[in-house]
Formats: structure tokens, sequence, C-alpha cells
């Protein structure tokens, strides 16, 4: 129903034909069609519509039926014409067209009757969709099938406040196909059918009687209604937000413009100023130099007037004086003649300018820039990976590039740049936290001046305001720096025992092999003994962790290999005194592969590097006694390095040698042309920066090597006796960057 009142009928009328419109005629529908899009048209007017389209796209699918409007599309098997009438707008159109007649007063005829004895209508059936006459609306009456026919007369329809275009609940549709009774609902496909439709097109479908279904569907429609208010009014919220938001563009806009006005007439102001002092300077100096050309003007001036007035008075003598009369003035004429010719005159005179005038090329290159504010989630960071490690001390300048919030680059300054660097320090046994320099270059650039104070992990925050830059937080591995490394006092000693090999665990416990056949563990964190794992030891020796977290022991005077779990379980025992494969000889190294877990054991009486499984089966050796390469004396110590090399002293060769994992020889490490510069090498540990730490035995001195052999730092014998090391034997370092050292004949362990 569409209603209206009796005194806004006419603008009532108008909004109703407004909206049965179509939008392609500009006329009332007819035989509306509803897309998909629920934007209705005329059939006609959709099929030329079409028709134009196909044109356009070169095809001819006479399935696809487009919106005018919206442009969406939806295929039907008979085109334009398989698209559902929608019923309720023709009705509407129809009812229009009484009311519209009516209200002009015309004369309506009966839609029942033919033409040519059609009988002025008195009513209107709503299920008919017809008018009738006197005798056709007392047929209805009579008629039994037509009795229940919804029906009213025209005064009624022109004096009701309301349109109403709703057939009785008996109305009879027809399915367009079949010209049978719609009386079914196919629930897969959603439409209205006929019983032809159950067993032709819709065969296999599921249907409901209409009259079962239509509550559902009703209550359905209801609430999708609900949703629809409900989004209408969230969306009206946006509205009035997006329209507040164009609105203060709109006033930034012309805020900006006005600042662009306002610089523009600073930097005509600045260039009119400029074209003023500089032709003050013009002036000043053209009228220093005017006034040195003065005295010679005025002087020639004076001569020239001096001369012109000797000759006057010779012309006037010549023609007026009397012989004796010019004879009496020759003497003093003759002497101001040659008195005037002897004037010196000036013509070398040259008072010039060398000043120019030079324009400035693009002296005003930019007026102004634009520039977004600083928006930190899309501010970069550069720098940031240009080493894979940066070393503790030394100063590494981070660039931070402020963007804005579309990502382009500002080029001002002014924004709070911060940064903060946090890096746990057992040795404090607390965070470290400091805020390194950050400068503001004043062109959109930050530089942060980091310098890191402790080794390890550091976690490095940079913020603008508070918010985090892009990639910040990140972390940074600081390596130790060797060159300056400070003896602590001794952290562990062993009571009437002395140390020889030492090993890490992944939890920062350290064990240390001892001369009282036993192996501590201590807590490095606490300098405590956490536990002692003991076992049939004739000299427990060099040790090894694998990545399971279990101990390898070599055992130097049985001649043996040990292995036990954390907790000191023993799990495995091979080996015994012999030369033959997986026989040892006073074995004095072990170091695990860190990705085939294969033993590798420098066997130091037989020379040689032996390789063992897992389960310690021999599988390889290589090596043999020499000073060629790959040849070796006494090995001793041994380590993987970051490349999984192995690493092996060469005791009395007084050097280090690689191998790959099959024993291949690589390189040498810690050498000069003529001789080895290592003092009988012992024990070797590589930091995860491929860097090492080695004992020198014979020299009582620890060395550290850069990845490539070269000398970083040596702490050696100073003045009297050894120093601070007397036979320095086993080496470990930890993932702080922490070195420690088995100090033998001083029973004790140190660190740096």
């Amino acid at each position: 129903q569409i209603q209206f009142s009796a005194m806004a009928a006419n603008k009532a009328l108008d909004k109703v034909r407004e909206e049965l419109t179509c939008a392609v005629c500009q006329d009332l529908y007819n035989i509306p069609k509803t897309l998909p899009c629920l934007h209705t048209f005329c059939a006609t007017c959709l099929k030329e519509f079409g028709q134009a389209r196909a044109k356009h796209r070169k095809d001819s699918n006479q399935k696809l039926v487009e919106c005018p409007t919206c442009r969406g599309s939806t295929e039907n098997e008979n085109g334009v014409d398989g698209i559902i009438t929608n019923f309720v707008y023709a009705n509407l159109v129809d009812h229009l067209k009484i009311h519209m007649q009516l209200e002009l007063d015309d004369v309506v005829t009966c839609g029942k009757c033919s033409e040519s004895i059609a009988a002025p209508a008195v009513a209107f059936c709503y299920d008919c969709s017809c008018l009738l006459c006197e005798f056709c609306h007392k047929m209805h009456e009579r008629v039994k099938d037509l009795q229940s026919h919804k029906c009213c007369s025209l005064k009624e329809i022109k004096g009701a406040s309301q349109i109403s275009v709703k057939p009785s609940a008996q109305a009879v549709l027809l399915c367009q196909k079949h010209n049978t009774e719609l009386k079914w609902f196919c629930l897969k496909c959603e439409v209205v059918i006929c019983g032809d439709c159950t067993v032709r097109d819709h065969k296999d479908h599921s249907f409901e009687f209409i009259r079962d279904i239509v509550t559902v569907e009703k209550g359905t429609m209801q609430n999708q209604l609900v949703n629809l208010e409900e989004k209408l009014k969230t969306m009206n919220v946006s509205s009035v937000k997006v329209q507040s938001c164009k609105e203060m563009l709109e006033l930034l806009h012309a805020e900006k413009s006005d600042q662009i006005e306002k610089i523009k007439e600073r930097c005509i102001e600045k260039i009119e100023q400029q074209a003023k002092d500089l032709q003050s300077q013009v002036d000043a100096h053209f009228q220093d130099k005017l006034k040195q050309v003065e005295p010679h003007i005025k002087g020639l001036y004076l001569d020239q007037q001096q001369i012109t007035g000797a000759m006057d008075f010779i012309r006037t003598t010549l023609a007026n004086a009397t012989d004796i009369q010019l004879l009496t003035c020759t003497k003093d004429l003759k002497a101001r003649c040659e008195s005037l010719l002897s004037m010196e005159t000036k013509n070398d005179v040259d008072i010039q300018s060398t000043l120019q005038v030079i324009e400035i090329p693009d002296c005003i290159k930019q007026m102004a820039r634009l520039s977004e504010k600083t928006y930190a989630p899309m501010s970069t960071i550069e720098g940031l990976v240009a080493k894979k490690s940066i070393t503790q001390g030394e100063e590494t300048v981070l660039k931070v590039q402020a963007t804005d919030n579309a990502g382009n680059i500002v080029y001002h300054g002014g924004s709070l740049c911060t940064a903060q660097v946090t890096c746990q320090v057992r040795t404090l046994g607390k965070d470290d936290k400091y805020q390194p320099d950050v400068v503001d270059n004043q062109n959109g650039t930050y530089s942060v001046h980091y310098v890191p104070r402790y080794p390890g992990r550091n976690k490095v925050t940079i913020k603008f305001g508070d918010v985090n830059v892009k990639d910040s937080p990140f972390e940074v591995d600081v390596a130790r720096n060797y060159s300056d490394v400070k003896l602590e006092p001794a952290i562990f000693t062993i009571s009437n025992a002395s140390p020889w090999g030492l090993a890490m665990f992944a939890d920062h416990t350290m064990a240390v092999s001892a001369s009282d056949n036993k192996v501590h563990v201590i807590d490095v964190s606490t300098n405590e003994e956490v536990r002692v794992i003991q076992s049939n030891f004739s000299r427990p020796y060099a040790m090894a962790v694998d990545t399971y977290g279990d101990l390898w022991v070599s055992d130097r005077e049985a001649h043996n290999v040990h292995k036990f779990k954390p907790n000191g379980e023993k799990l495995l025992q091979f080996g015994n005194k012999g030369v033959i494969g997986g026989q040892f000889m006073h074995p004095r190294g072990i170091a695990i592969h860190p990705v085939s877990h294969q033993v590798y054991v420098s066997d130091m009486k037989n020379n040689r590097i032996q390789i063992f499984s897992p389960e310690g089966t021999y599988i390889n050796q290589f090596g043999s006694r020499g000073e060629e390469e790959g040849r070796f004396n006494l090995p001793a110590g041994i380590c993987f390095n970051r490349n999984d090399q192995l690493v092996v002293c060469d005791d009395h060769n007084c050097r280090l040698q690689v191998f790959d994992a099959n024993g291949k020889y690589v390189n040498m490490l810690g050498t000069s042309a003529k001789k080895g510069l290592l003092c009988s090498p012992i024990a070797v540990s590589c930091d995860m920066y491929g860097r090492y730490i080695v004992t020198e035995f014979g020299s009582h001195s620890i060395s550290f090597l850069d990845p490539g052999g070269g000398i970083l730092n040596s702490i050696r014998t100073v003045g009297n006796g050894c120093g601070p090391f007397v036979h320095p034997r086993g080496v470990t370092v930890d993932s702080y960057g922490y070195v420690y050292v088995a100090d033998n004949e001083n029973m004790r362990i140190v660190r740096f």
C-alpha cells in the first residue's frame, strides 16, 4: 500500500510516479522486470540495452542480461523474457494510471466488455486487475468463482488516502511458461512454480506449498529488513564521519593554500629586498668611480677655458690692435701661449669598472616542500644488516628514514626519535639498558650512534614518539672485543686438583676435568659446584658437549672415550691402548660434528685423527707424523668452526690445521713463511663469530685469532715468572662471548 493524504494527493501521485518510472525510457514501467541487483526496468528497455551492449562487445550471448544502472549481469536461459515479471510494480502502475485518470476526472471504461459496447467503469477488481462496469461488477458478485475477488468502487478509490494493490488471498497467479496456477515454491531455485514445473524444469528439486513456506520467507525478509536498517544506520554514521573528514580536508586545503600564498609573498619580499641590496651596492660602486673621474673633468674644463680665453685674446688683438699695440703685447702673449701649450694633457685617464652582475642559476630552485607528518610504522632503518655482526665497543651508525603514512619520504626534521638498547649481562645478573645518541639531521633522517657495551644478543628499539618504527625492535649479535680483554679473578678452584679440560653446556653450566680424576660441573653465574661425574677414569682430559646435551670425555691415560648424560649417567665407553683403528695412544682432544654427530678424537702418540659413529663404532682416520700439510706432530685439542670444519692444534708444529669432515686438508692458521707463530697450541675453542681462542702451553699464554688466522690479541708472559698463567690447557667460550681457561698449574679457572 502506498499512502498519501487528500491534501497532498498530487504530490503523492508525483512521488509514486517517480518510483514507478523506468530509468531508461523515463516512462511508467511496461512489463517491469526486476534483476538480481533489485533494479527494475521495462522488458523492452532491457532488451534494447542488451542488444546495444552485445553490439559493443561484439558477441551474441542472448542469455546475458545486464543492468543499465550498476552493470551487474546475470544469465537466463530465455534472456529478458526469462526474468520474472514484478507483478507488484505492474499492479502499482495499473492502479496509478487509474488514480491519475480519476484525478483528472477522465471517464474510464470497463475492461471486460468489448470496446464497441464498453460502458463506464464503476469499480476495480484487484484480482483481475481490471476496471468493471456496473454489469460486470454485479457478475463478480453472482459468479461463484469470482465472488472471492476483491473489488472496490471508483468513488472509494478516488476518495481513499492510499493506493492499495494487494489482491485477495484467493487470487490466482499463472505460470508465465505453462499458463497454470502457481502453487509451489522450489527450495533449491527459490522461485514459485506450477505443477508442470515440478515434473519438468524442477524435477528432483525439493519444493513446498506456497501457503506453507510463505510465513518462513516473510520472517526471513523481515529479518533482512531489520539487518538492512541497522546497516543503513551504520552507513549513515560512516557517511557523517566521511563528510566531516571531507570538510576537514577542505579546511586543511584552504589552510595549506594560504600557507603557500604567504610563502610566495615572503619569497617575493626576499627577492625584492635582495634586488634593492644589489642595486644599492651597484650605486655605491659607480658613485665611487664617478668621484674618481670628477677631478679630471674639472681640471680639463679649466684648462679648456684658459686656452679658449687666450685664443679669443689673440683673435681680438689681431683684428683690432695697431702694429705698435700688437708688438707691445707680443712678449706676454708668446709666454702665455708657450705656458698653455706646455700644459700636460691627461689622455690616458682610465677609470674602469670590473663589476659583474652574475645570475645565480636556480636561486629559487624550490620555494617550499610538501611533506606529511612522520608515521613511525612505515619509517625505515638503513644499515640494519650491513654486517652479520658488530663488535663490542665499536660504533655503528643506523640511519632512520622518516616517512608519512603513505610511505612518502619526509624531508624535514623535528620529530622525536629515540633509541634504547637492552642486553642481558650474565655477570651483572640483570639487563643492561641504555639510550644511544640520536642526531636529527633536519632532512627527515635521524642517525642513531650505537656503541654496544656488552657482547651477546642486543635488542635495539627505535621509536618516533611512543610508536616503534618498521622492523623495531630488532636483535643484533654483538661479538666480544678481544683487543682489550681483562682477566677476572679466579672463578673456581678445585681443592688439591688441577683443571685439564673445559666444556660448556647449553644452560651455562661448565664441565671441568681435573687431576682428582673427576669431572666437576659448576654454575658459572654463581661459581658453585652443582654436581660431580665419576667413572673409571685414569686421567679425564678433553671434553665436548653434543647437540643433545650429552658429555663426551677422552681419558688420556686409559686410552678410551666416555659418554655421559648431563646428569652424570654413563651411556658409553669405547677404545683401548694400541695403534690399529679404534685404539688410542693418549687421546688428547675430542669434538662432535654438529650435523652428523660423528665423534672426532685426536690420537696424540699415533699422530692421527680418528672418526667414530655416535655409537662408538670406528669409521675412519687421517693424518700421520710429519711437518707437511695434513700431517701432525702430537695433535692436541680439536673443535669445529662455524663452517663445520675441524680445527686441530698441531702441538709441536706450532700451528692450527683445518680439515673438512672427511679429513681433507683445507688450510693452516697461526703460521708464517718460516715457522708457526703459536707456541705449542694445546687447546682451541671457536666462538659464534668464527674467531678462535687458543691456549699455548709452551709460552704460558692465550691467543685470540680472527677467522682467517690473524692475531687479534695475545696475553703472554710479562715480567718475572710466568705472568698470569702457568701451562694453560683447556679453553671454552659461552654464548655471551666470555672465555674460560683452565690455568693448570695455578689450579684455577679464570674468565675473560
